[in-house]
């Protein structure tokens, strides 16, 4: 073979083996490329989101070396169309509109008893006692009566209302309401057990009581001082100083006792003796006496009461005497000091007693009650 010839063989070879190069190159890129865009399609679906891995490229290692030889073709980028989901508004559930409840209303308070006024009244119930001094058989009968009005300041006395009576009992509440008055003036001390014995002689009308007051506090120069504080007139001291239930009183004398001890007394002193008055005991602490009688008395009995009593027998008479605050705040104080025949046992006393009170306090009528 010529020289040219050879030389055409060679050209004609390596213009063969160019061509099957480029043709190889090009074809790498176009599978490179399908693959690509397949990749791109088959991971953008409706349901599942394109996510791309940090650090992944496309191809294969001889693809990214023929890529540095041969000018990169760039494959056209599809984008994945986008499904949008339908927006579902969920319908507003409007909860029902429940009216509240009407709050209770508030129980009102009761109306307290009002405080009557009336000054008749006063009249009518002493009227009503005093009465008994006639409508009796017993002739040494006398009833002594007082009624004080505290709203209108009015005091009406029976026919024997400042007739000096033996006091029996009544006198405990005199000297005590003095031993207080003498506490509050700090010229006494008044321990835990005096105050007990000042109980007891109240409310059950105990002697042994009254005994040891009168003894350990000079009885005596106690109820002359009463007399004194409290403006009294027929109150006078016992001849026997042993003898305190032989004092003399009256039912006016009486009122003027507990309209000092409202008026004049502390609060707290004050509390003590209407606390002790207005629970009495069925019978004397001391000698067993039945002392529901009077304002105490079976079917007259006001609601509330605070009551001294007093009984006293070996006289020629029998003393029965009831006394005490009643009506709406207090508002009435009541007397009815009785000296009474020998000839009548104290059951009849006492009925004639109740009869006298229950007839005051029905002529008070609603006023005389709380």
């Amino acid at each position: 073979m010529s020289g040219w010839a050879r030389r055409r063989t060679t050209w004609v070879s390596l213009s063969v083996v160019v061509v099957f190069v480029a043709a190889f190159v090009v074809t790498r890129v176009a599978v490179s490329a399908h693959k690509t865009h397949n990749k791109a399609v088959a991971q953008s679906g409706p349901t599942e989101p394109v996510s791309t891995l940090p650090g992944s490229s496309s191809g294969s290692p001889s693809a990214a070396a023929a890529s540095s030889s041969t000018p990169a073709t760039t494959a056209p980028t599809t984008s994945a169309p986008t499904t949008t989901a339908p927006t579902t508004t969920a319908p507003t559930t409007t909860a029902p509109t429940v009216s509240p409840k009407p709050s209770p209303k508030p129980t009102p308070a009761p109306t307290p008893t009002p405080f009557p006024v009336n000054p008749a009244l006063a009249n009518a119930a002493a009227a009503a006692a005093d009465a008994f001094n006639d409508d009796n058989d017993d002739p040494v009968a006398q009833y002594g009566v007082a009624v004080y009005d505290r709203a209108n300041h009015k005091l009406v006395l029976g026919r024997y209302g400042t007739t000096p009576m033996m006091s029996a009992s009544v006198i405990k509440l005199y000297v005590i309401v003095d031993l207080l008055h003498q506490r509050e003036q700090g010229t006494i001390t008044l321990d835990a057990d005096d105050i007990n014995l000042i109980d007891r002689s109240l409310s059950g009308s105990d002697d042994n009581a009254m005994n040891s007051l009168w003894s350990t506090f000079n009885g005596m120069a106690a109820l002359q001082q009463i007399i004194g504080l409290a403006g009294l007139h027929e109150t006078s001291v016992p001849a026997d100083p042993a003898q305190w239930g032989e004092a003399i009183i009256s039912a006016s004398d009486t009122v003027s006792i507990y309209r000092y001890l409202l008026a004049h007394l502390t609060a707290a002193d004050r509390n003590l003796v209407l606390t002790a008055l207005s629970k009495p005991t069925h019978y004397g602490l001391a000698d067993g006496f039945d002392q529901y009688f009077g304002l105490l008395g079976p079917g007259v009995r006001p609601a509330y009461v605070a009551a001294k009593q007093g009984w006293l027998g070996y006289r020629p008479y029998r003393l029965l005497h009831t006394t005490g605050l009643v009506g709406s705040r207090d508002q009435y104080i009541t007397v009815v000091l009785t000296r009474q025949s020998n000839a009548y046992d104290y059951p009849t006393v006492a009925a004639n007693v109740t009869a006298a009170t229950g007839a005051l306090l029905k002529a008070l009528g609603p006023a005389g009650t709380r």
